[in-house]
């Protein structure tokens, strides 16, 4: 399902600063719009970071690694994890 940008726009929509994710969405969502963001941003190390994160809340731990290892490859300096 494609969300229209008026749901972005509208409340409850959140971002989280450090992790950029959105307690407001459901995980499953949030999970797949990120796998599509990082499909789509191949280079973009935030995007990787974020979708690590949300792997690791999900239990999927072999993915988040893939995911925070290839963060680290884009941009080495973001390893503060």
């Amino acid at each position: 399902a494609v969300l229209s940008q008026t749901y972005f726009d509208s409340p409850p929509f959140c971002a989280d600063a450090e992790y950029m994710t959105c307690p407001a969405l459901p995980a499953s969502l949030q999970l797949r719009l990120f796998e599509s963001a990082a499909a789509q941003s191949p280079s973009d190390p935030e995007v990787f970071m974020a979708l690590g994160v949300l792997q690791h809340l999900g239990r999927q731990y072999n993915a988040a690694v893939t995911s925070f290892e290839r963060a680290l490859q884009l941009r080495p300096q973001v390893g503060g994890l």
